[in-house]
C-alpha cells in the first residue's frame, strides 16, 4: 500500500505519494490546483509516459483504493517549465508561475519532514550516546541523501556541503571548501540592482530558460517562509545581464 501526503499549497491540497521508497505526485491535484483541464494533460502525460516516467499508482480515497496517474516528484519542474505561460489564459497565468517557482520545493520540503526521524527520542537514556564510528556513517548517509534530494545543487555548492561534513565526521577536513572564484547573486540582490521584485526576476528567468550554469548556480538557502534549507538559483554577472537585456526587450517593446 502506498502512504499518502497531504500538502497545502496557496489554497490547494496537493498530494505525494511514497512508492518503492521514492516520492511520487499524482499529477490530477497539481493540474486542477494551477487551473489547467485534467483530461488534456492527463492525455500528454499518457502519451509521453516514458518521458515523464507517468505511472498509476494505487491510492488510498473515501471510496477505498484507486489508481492515480502520477510522476516522480524529481520529474515535478521539469513538467511545470514545459507548460508554457504564454499559452494559457490570462487568469491561469498567475497561478501557472506561483506552481513553476515554488510548487517542487514545497513538495521536498514536505517530503523530507515526513522522512525526518530521530532515533535516539525514543531511546532510553542509556542507549542516547551512540559510537563516534555510527555518527561518522549517519553524517556521510545524511549527505549523500541530502545531494540526491537536491539535484539541481551546483558544484561548488556540493563540495561545500561534503567538506564541511566530512570534516565533522572524520575530525579533520579531507575535502577542501571551493575557491570562491566570481559572485553569485541571490534573486533578492538581482531584484534591487534592476529594480524589480525577487519574484519577478524568478518568473523571467523560468520564462527564459536562464537557470542553467551560464548564469550562475543551485545553492543552498534559507526558505522564505521557514528555517528549511532548500536549492535557490543564484545568479552571476552574465546573469545579470540577460535579465537587464530582457527587461530592456520589453520596454521596447
Amino acid at each position: 500500500m502506498s502512504a499518502l501526503m497531504t500538502v497545502p499549497f496557496h489554497g490547494a491540497n496537493l498530494m505525494l505519494v511514497e512508492h518503492e521508497g521514492q516520492p511520487y505526485v499524482p499529477m490530477k491535484s497539481i493540474v486542477s490546483g494551477i487551473g489547467l483541464d485534467w483530461g488534456g494533460q492527463q492525455s500528454k502525460l499518457s502519451k509521453n509516459a516514458d518521458r515523464w516516467r507517468y505511472r498509476l499508482i494505487p491510492i488510498p480515497s473515501q471510496g477505498g483504493m484507486q489508481e492515480a496517474g502520477c510522476l516522480p516528484l524529481r520529474k515535478l519542474p521539469g513538467w511545470l517549465q514545459s507548460v508554457s505561460a504564454a499559452k494559457v489564459s490570462p487568469d491561469v497565468r498567475e497561478r501557472l508561475i506561483e506552481y513553476q517557482d515554488e510548487c517542487d520545493e514545497v513538495l521536498w520540503q514536505y517530503w523530507n519532514d515526513g522522512h525526518a526521524e530521530n532515533p535516539r527520542a525514543a531511546q532510553p537514556p542509556a542507549q542516547q550516546a551512540p559510537a563516534k564510528e555510527a555518527s561518522a556513517e549517519a553524517l556521510v548517509e545524511l549527505a549523500k541523501l541530502t545531494l540526491e534530494h537536491l539535484p539541481n545543487l551546483g558544484e561548488s555548492s556540493k563540495q561545500a556541503l561534503l567538506s564541511v561534513v566530512t570534516e565533522k565526521a572524520l575530525g579533520h577536513k579531507v575535502i577542501p571548501l571551493p575557491k570562491v572564484e566570481e559572485h553569485l547573486m541571490p534573486a533578492t540582490e538581482v531584484g534591487e540592482k534592476l529594480g524589480i521584485s525577487k519574484a519577478m526576476v524568478g518568473r523571467l528567468a523560468n520564462a527564459n530558460g536562464l537557470k542553467v550554469p551560464e548564469y550562475g548556480e543551485f545553492r543552498l538557502d534559507k526558505a522564505s517562509h521557514s528555517s528549511k534549507q532548500v536549492e535557490t538559483f543564484h545568479y552571476n554577472s552574465a546573469g545579470l545581464e540577460r535579465l537587464r537585456e530582457i527587461l530592456a526587450e520589453k520596454s521596447a517593446a
